[in-house]
C-alpha cells in the first residue's frame, strides 16, 4: 500500500493532462480505502474509478492507456 501511494504520487508528477490528475486522484481514494471495499476485481475497480471521476469508459481507457505507458517508464528508470 505504501510502495502504491508513492507510485501514484510519481505517476501525478508526470500528469499531463487534467482526466490523469483526476483519475490519480480516484486511485489514491481507493488504495486508502482498500480496507472498506468490499470487490477488488478488475471490473470492479474500474467502475469504482469511473464513478469517481465522471469520466466515460472511452475516456478512462485513453487516461489508463497513457498511465500505463508512464508506469513502464517509471519502472525501467528504478531497474536502472
Amino acid at each position: 500500500s505504501k510502495n502504491l501511494k508513492q507510485l501514484v504520487e510519481t505517476l501525478k508528477g508526470r500528469a499531463k493532462t487534467e482526466n490523469e490528475k483526476t483519475c490519480l486522484d480516484a486511485i489514491n481514494i481507493l488504495v486508502e480505502n482498500i480496507d472498506q471495499i468490499d470487490l477488488l476485481s478488475k471490473r470492479a475497480v474500474m467502475l469504482y474509478i469511473r464513478e469517481i471521476t465522471g469520466l466515460s469508459s472511452k475516456q478512462l481507457s485513453i487516461v489508463l492507456s497513457s498511465l500505463k505507458k508512464q508506469y513502464k517508464v517509471i519502472k525501467e528508470e528504478s531497474v536502472k
